[in-house]
Order: structure tokens, then sequence, then C-alpha cells
């Protein structure tokens, strides 16, 4: 063979290794990393892209991809809770159970929010936040905890309480 018919295999084989490397990189970014419960008439769902981190890799403005979904199942066309701030908060936690953030700035206003059954209300959550507070997210294991606190009635007597969480380790 001669010498350019090698180069061109051997260019074109690079290539093809580069495309599957770039292809295998993109699969493993898009893991999701999913937990779900169901209580009475309500699905949860928090769900974060991915759950092993390069802690340089991080973004600053949005290190985490996460989201909390709360979903009406019931026999009505829509329901209207009642809840402070909003329907759920999320955190994150070190391996010891504290929380990189406290939560004493929100606002503690009462608020109605509708929702249409079968269409999930989303809360999402990045850790922007947390990263600026630390200046980065240290390696080691975290929980990102989600907490929902609702009533299906203005007088809070039917509240609804669930904790969901999800572990993230930073490398």
């Amino acid at each position: 063979m001669n010498k350019k018919l090698l180069s061109i295999i051997l260019a074109l084989t690079l290539a093809f290794a580069a495309v599957i490397a770039a292809a295998c990189a993109k699969t493993e970014e898009t893991e999701t990393n999913t937990v779900s419960a169901t209580a009475e008439e309500f699905q949860y769902t928090l769900q974060a892209k991915g759950s092993e981190f390069n802690a340089a890799d991080l973004s600053p403005d949005a290190p985490f991809d996460v989201t909390l979904s709360i979903e009406y199942t019931g026999d009505q066309e829509n329901v209207d809770l009642w809840c402070v701030d909003d329907l759920g908060t999320i955190s994150m936690e070190d391996e010891n159970g504290k929380a990189l953030l406290s939560d004493e700035f929100h606002s503690r206003a009462t608020s109605r929010v509708t929702l249409k059954k079968g269409e999930p209300y989303v809360i999402h959550w990045t850790g922007a936040d947390e990263y600026k507070e630390y200046d980065g997210i240290p390696a080691g294991d975290y929980k990102v905890v989600a907490y929902l606190n609702f009533s299906t009635d203005q007088n809070y007597e039917s509240i609804q309480e669930n904790t969901l969480d999800l572990s993230l380790t930073v490398k």
C-alpha cells in the first residue's frame, strides 16, 4: 500500500474514534438520576442529570441540573394548593446532613397554586447559590433534598408533606 492511502485510512480511523468518544461522553453527560414517590393524589419526582461530577467541570452559573415535579393525579380537572413560598424547596446537604445554605431568606408569603390534572408543576434548582457561597463545590458526597409542604385547603387542615433525596458525588 502506498503511504497516501495509509494516511487516509489512519485519518478516517481517528475521526471515527473521535466520533465514538464524543457520543460516549454525551451519553454519560445525560445520565438521569431519578427518585419518585406517590402520596394520595400526587406524584412527586426529583431528577438530576448525572450523579457523579468533576469539581473542575462544574459551571458557576448552573453546576447541576435538578428538577422537582409535582403532578396531580386525582379525579378533578384541577386542584388548588396552598403553600408558603412554593410547593417545595430544593437544597443541598453534605454527607453529615448539614445544608450548604440556610433556609432563612424565604419570604414566607402564602400563595395559591392551581395544578391541572396530568400537567406537572416543575421547580428547577441549579446549585448556583451554593457554588457562589463556597467559591465552587468541594469534592465529597452530597444529597440534593426536595422538601414538599402544601395544603389542599386554604385553612391548612389537609397538609401534604414529603421528602425526596438524590445522592451526588463531586470528585
